[in-house]
């Protein structure tokens, strides 16, 4: 062994910080490079799922995917030998580098070190580090480099010597050597089948998960090159094992696999599916799964049955529930909190919760995030750093504090399924995401609510999720065919390993894939058999308690509706009226509070800390029977809700006497499953002369329409429903059929599948009224382009961690949905002496959450993005600026000024200079107004 002081690589800085008395201290680079590695293999020897995933990808063995990912990790910083990075810390500048000199332009250490590895290193240890095709080690070096969010490609013109100087690379080069030997790094060739390119986006996240974990200074304190390398690596190695525990990224024991009544504590007979669910077959390999059954026939609790056994056989680490909304991922939150003792063997090691929408505590008992990032990182502006040169250490903590993004991570997490889809868009570090989805099951639920943007996008993140090893669940009550046929399709993609990938998509897409049987309720599995796709489909008998006929009622007038309302509260009844918009719910208020009925108003336009309270209040109130609380079944008496779609799905409200705007069919459905949901209220409605009935507000479909149809009864209605022939269609069905029989029998007009087919399995027109023709092909348009958009957007799986559309500056580059035509504004009240406090009044919660809680999400056409507070307070919303992250600096920010009436009132300056004045109320949220005179 060489002489300490004739190691000159270790004189070569990769952290550096300044103690409070001004002296620098700083970290050698070798030293970091073993702390990454070592982080490395510990989370592969405690994630044996993570590891099984990553030796599918690279055809290796266990063995040899550790130790080649180990190897990996020792070459992701090497780029910081470059004489420009070390130059940053004018301090600690490495004597053996020559004079000091100022760097005249910026530097990428990622794009540095991969220039190196492919001009310099990769010709001298290529062949030690891999013994497969050369290729295949090109198309995951990019992913190695790119570990700061986006992918580092070699600059073909860059000039080495000049960016390194010969001491840099002399230094480079017997680090990696030393490091190799001290490793005993060996190449490792593939004895499987191997796709370099999708392995590279699997590669990229573990590898960035690595660095955060081995960036945290509090574990690996800070030590200058005076260690010899076997030292230092055995301190390492320690630190590796106790930061990996730490930081929660240890998964908890999986609980013995148990029955289905244990799981969800039921005291009900299993359904048909729930029974299949528990006895099904589960080949070796990624599966998918789908899940078709009635709504209330308890779909949720068959998949979760299905996560049990997965997570119990050691064939997934936990899951991730997709929602389609904020208010049914906080009910599905809800429903992982309960279970979640099922899953996992609550002993040493905590199982983590997390919901994934950023507006939410976590459920006792449970850790907030998964991560307990560093807490002596100090907050580094952007106007500091450069974005690709954030130190780890940062982006750590800044993108695992937020909930969003950790429950990718967690055991369980609950979450909007943006959350998800993030990782196949153009987002930095979007493959920490799919590698957190990758070794769980991904569930996506109420598939049938995607419009064809966000269908796109799922089917995609299906694809990414069969591609690197995982499974998946999707739910769904009212599955159209199309939808059905595309997500097998995608998923048949990713798993079917016999294609090349120089042949194009169409021609690689298994084409042979059944139709789907007609039968329903429907479990379809998907599996992969020698590298083909095999499709099982389980006709199932539907549960005796979800066979249900309703009749619908049409009714033309709103006043109709009304006097049907004042009869019902009448009786006792609670009653609920599914609006279409946000402006029908207040405008329909008033009208009720002139007949003397003062009504519950939900929606979504109220700030997030109100609406969750609005949100429990209302499950509380109209959910399921409680024995231990007698009191709720008065209280719910005579109790009128008006909604819009956010009780549409997935929410246990159980409403006696239920109204609904015009609807597409699929949607009519769902909302019809908050009717009599809990049979032991029967008697009890029957009793108060009700019967089991929906009533649909709708104008006539075949009279004389006029070209705005159906805006005369449902203003609004046709902005946010825009695909008008399914609206129409759906109008005529309910005047012709009158009744939803769930799940009805085949061929039976009235049967759930029927209907769904009646509206959309016919691709022409010819059946609309020609006035409505120009809308449905706008409307077709839209669709046609939304898909086209979403494809050009989304990340290709066969494209490896290379694609140019990765790495924004920003957090998010592609939106998740095309139609999020909305603003999202922080809500502040105006203290005496004008500071400003975020509108969430808990002072349990942290000032980062409060000011979360306070946020509501407005129309673009009325509050546009980089709209403004008043110009008199610029100076206080600057202030309450400083208490926000650095993700959170561009929301605008709404001061809001207490009336004479008791209501609150603010402006919003647009851009163009004009002004919109909101005003806020607790029981009706944000309404239009004018500024006061």
């Amino acid at each position: 062994m060489d002489s300490m002081q004739s190691l000159m690589y270790l004189r070569f800085w990769a952290k550096t910080d300044r103690r409070a008395d001004g002296s620098i201290i700083w970290h050698a680079l070798p030293y970091h490079l073993l702390d990454v590695s070592a982080v490395m293999g510990q989370l592969l020897e405690v994630r044996p799922q993570m590891l099984l995933g990553g030796s599918r990808l690279l055809g290796l063995d266990a063995v040899s995917t550790r130790r080649f990912l180990m190897a990996l990790a020792l070459l992701h910083d090497v780029g910081k030998f470059a004489w420009r990075f070390q130059a940053k810390a004018p301090e600690c500048f490495p004597d053996d580098l020559g004079e000091y000199a100022p760097p005249t332009r910026g530097t990428r250490h990622t794009k540095d070190g991969s220039t190196l590895w492919q001009q310099r290193l990769n010709a001298s240890f290529g062949a030690r580090l891999w013994g497969g095709n050369i290729e295949d080690l090109r198309n995951v070096m990019p992913a190695v480099f790119g570990h700061h969010g986006s992918p580092a490609r070699p600059d073909d013109i860059a000039n080495v010597e000049r960016d390194y100087r010969r001491v840099g690379i002399e230094a480079a080069e017997a680090c990696v050597a030393a490091l190799f030997d001290l490793l005993e790094v060996n190449s490792v060739t593939p004895t499987a089948p191997l796709n370099a390119l999708r392995a590279s986006w699997w590669v990229s996240g573990v590898l960035t998960l690595a660095d955060w974990l081995g960036s945290q200074q509090a574990t690996f304190e800070y030590v200058p090159g005076t260690i010899a390398l076997p030292e230092y690596w055995r301190s390492a190695q320690a630190k590796a094992r106790a930061v990996v525990r730490q930081c929660g990224i240890e998964p908890p024991l999986p609980a013995p696999l148990c029955s289905f009544s244990h799981l969800t504590a039921s005291t009900w007979t299993p359904s048909a599916m729930q029974v299949l669910t528990e006895s099904l077959s589960l080949p070796d390999g990624p599966l998918l799964f789908v899940i078709e059954d009635v709504t209330g026939a308890g779909k949720t609790e068959a998949a979760q049955m299905l996560v049990h056994r997965l997570i119990a056989a050691g064939r997934a680490s936990g899951a991730f529930w997709a929602m389609p909304t904020q208010a049914t991922a906080n009910a599905m939150y809800q429903r992982q909190a309960e279970a979640i003792d099922k899953l996992f063997v609550s002993g040493e090691i905590k199982p983590s919760l997390v919901l994934a929408h950023g507006q939410a505590h976590l459920h006792d008992g449970f850790r907030a995030t998964v991560f307990a990032p560093d807490t002596n990182t100090r907050v580094v502006s952007r106007t500091q750093v450069a974005e690709e040169e954030l130190p780890s250490q940062v982006a750590c903590a800044e993108f695992l504090a937020d909930d969003r993004r950790a429950g990718m991570l967690a055991s369980i997490g609950a979450g909007t399924i943006d959350q998800a889809i993030q990782g196949v868009l153009p987002s930095r570090f979007n493959t920490l995401r799919l590698v957190g989805l990758a070794d769980k099951v991904l569930v996506l639920d109420e598939a049938h609510a995607y419009d064809a943007y966000l269908g796109e996008e799922a089917a995609r993140l299906l694809e990414f999720q069969a591609a690197l090893g995982g499974h998946a669940i999707v739910l769904s009550a009212t599955l159209a065919s199309a939808q059905w046929r595309q997500l097998l399709r995608q998923w048949s993609v990713a798993v079917t390993l016999k294609r090349r990938l120089s042949l194009s998509r169409r021609q690689t897409a298994p084409l042979l894939l059944p139709d789907r049987v007609g039968t329903f309720p429907l479990l379809t599995m998907v599996s992969e058999q020698a590298g083909e796709t095999t499709v099982h489909q389980h006709p199932c008998k539907a549960a005796a308690h979800s066979h249900r006929a309703l009749r619908i009622r049409t009714i033309r007038s709103v006043d109709a509706v009304l006097d049907r309302i004042e009869v019902a509260v009448a009786s006792g009844a609670s009653v609920a009226w599914i609006r279409n918009t946000v402006d029908s719910c207040q405008k329909t208020a008033a009208m009720l509070r002139e007949r003397g009925i003062e009504p519950i108003v939900f929606h979504a336009r109220f700030a997030q800390g109100d609406r969750q309270r609005r949100e429990q209040f209302v499950v509380d109130l109209f959910g399921k029977p409680d024995e231990k609380k007698p009191q709720r079944e008065d209280a719910r008496r005579k109790q009128v809700l008006l909604a819009t779609q956010v009780v549409e799905q997935s929410l246990d409200c159980d409403i006696d006497f239920l109204i609904s705007d015009l609807a597409p069919i699929d949607l009519l459905i769902q909302r019809a499953g908050r009717l009599w949901r809990h049979p032991v209220r029967d008697e009890r409605r029957r009793a108060m002369g009700l019967a089991f009935e929906m009533l649909v507000l709708s104008p006539d479909p075949r009279g004389e329409l006029t070209k705005d149809w159906p805006g005369e009864v449902l203003p609004g209605t046709g902005s946010v429903y825009k695909a008008i022939h399914y609206l129409w269609r759906t109008a005529c069905l309910l005047d012709d059929v009158a009744a939803i029989s769930s799940p009805g029998e085949i061929g039976e007009a009235s049967a759930v599948r029927s209907l769904i087919s009646a509206v959309y399995d016919d691709d022409g027109i010819d059946d609309v009224p020609r006035i409505l023709h120009p809308r449905v092909i706008r409307s077709e348009g839209r669709d046609g382009q939304a898909a086209s958009i979403a494809n050009l957007l989304l990340l290709a799986v066969e494209s490896g961690y290379l694609d140019e559309r990765i790495g924004d500056s920003r957090e998010v580059r592609a939106p998740t949905r095309l139609s999020d035509d909305q603003t999202t504004i922080r809500l502040a009240r105006i203290l005496p002496g004008g500071a400003l406090v975020p509108w969430e009044p808990d002072s349990d919660r942290s000032i980062k959450h409060r000011w979360a809680l306070s946020e509501v999400r407005l129309r673009k056409d009325r509050v546009p993005p980089n709209s403004d507070c008043l110009s008199r307070f610029v100076s206080a919303v600057a202030r309450a600026r400083v208490e926000m992250g650095r993700w959170e600096q561009e929301i605008p920010i709404v001061p809001m000024e207490l009336a004479e009436d008791g209501t609150w009132g603010g402006g919003v300056r647009r851009p163009d200079g004009v002004v919109t004045w909101i005003k806020y109320t607790d029981g009706e949220g944000v309404a239009w107004g004018e500024a006061p005179v």
